[in-house]
């Protein structure tokens, strides 16, 4: 197996152990990774047997222009069907701020990802490592490994991708190839090169990530296992998405995961939340912050979560909710009587 990294090296030291003590050792795997030229040498550099540099871009419009051109098409005919995003723009700068949205803005991580793997691709055939691998993990550098991940249950006859964080489509962020299917996996921005008139503008990285796999015949053979690794940060990473880093590192591990449905997830497919576990974080807040903010603070359990996913609040959360709301409302009964007294 080899297991290939692409993009900025993120997530600190302990993610990056975990992948060589959870993924690595496990599957016996080589590590690759496709990083920029001159980036800072990290322990993945240590530990990896392939080391490539990326080409850069300023402005990543012109990866795309290159492609093209590889591809045996006009460069920069499929810029007549991309607009510039009325939500999300740069001033006058139209590279910075394009559509379709699994593009852009052009300078963002969904172009660069697609660029990425295109370049991959190109590096596995220089080197000739298609026939020296039998299987290919395709990652970014920042998941966070919760406990090992064998390959060995896994029929390589399939795509194999988590459960979750698919937002409509199927998530992009680790796939398992084979020697087979891999360069498939890795001809994501092709389609959109060849006629870019034939995809949905609306739709964002993950949708379209399903859809070329639709196009190159390896959906129906996708499958999914239970997640076993979440996106982690560390102090000093740059991104260009947008989540919601937790404010205090899980208890577990000591790190800060950007996605919180993600990481409880992970939890559950690594055994970690069985029914009737006092453990906390086994369930998402439901995006409401001061219920996270008292399980990050008490490190009480506040809500249930069942494998399938279906999450309620704990009875007492409900009683707490309704004892505060009492009393703000009785507090606000006071203020107005005082204030009509007043005015009368």
């Amino acid at each position: 197996m080899l297991v290939m990294i692409i993009g900025s090296l993120r997530g600190g030291d302990r993610t990056w152990h975990s992948l060589q003590r959870n993924m690595l050792r496990p599957n016996n795997a080589d590590l690759a990774l496709l990083v920029a030229p001159g980036a800072k040498r990290t322990y993945l550099h240590r530990i990896a047997t392939h080391i490539w540099d990326s080409h850069e871009f300023s402005d990543w419009s012109l990866a795309l222009d290159g492609i093209a051109g590889e591809l045996g098409l006009n460069q920069t005919s499929w810029r007549k069907f991309v607009t510039p995003s009325v939500r999300l723009c740069c001033k006058k700068d139209r590279s910075c701020c394009m559509r379709p949205q699994f593009l852009g803005p052009i300078r963002w991580s969904a172009t660069v990802n697609l660029v990425m793997r295109w370049q991959l691709k190109k590096r596995l055939l220089a080197d000739e490592l298609t026939s020296r691998y039998e299987r290919f993990v395709i990652t970014r550098s920042d998941q966070f490994y919760a406990c090992p991940l064998t390959s060995a249950s896994l029929d390589a006859q399939y795509v194999w991708i988590p459960g979750g964080e698919d937002y409509y489509g199927v998530t992009d962020r680790f796939v398992i190839c084979s020697r087979a299917d891999v360069l498939g996996c890795l001809s994501i921005v092709d389609g959109f090169l060849h006629q870019p008139w034939a995809y949905d503008p609306t739709a964002n990285p993950e949708r379209y990530f399903k859809h070329r796999l639709i196009e190159q015949g390896l959906w129906s053979r996708v499958r999914r296992f239970p997640r076993q690794m979440f996106t982690a940060t560390a102090p000093g990473d740059q991104t260009r998405g947008f989540a919601d880093v937790s404010k205090m590192p899980d208890p577990t591990w000591g790190v800060h995961f950007k996605y919180e449905r993600e990481y409880v997830r992970a939890k559950w497919g690594c055994g970690m939340c069985a029914e009737g576990s006092r453990t906390p974080f086994c369930c998402g807040h439901i995006g409401t912050a001061w219920v996270r903010e008292l399980a990050d603070r008490t490190g009480i359990r506040t809500q249930t979560w069942d494998e399938q996913g279906h999450c309620r609040m704990l009875r007492w959360v409900y009683v707490l909710a309704a004892v505060a709301a009492a009393s703000v409302a009785g507090v606000l009964v006071v203020v107005v009587r005082r204030a009509t007294v007043y005015l009368t």
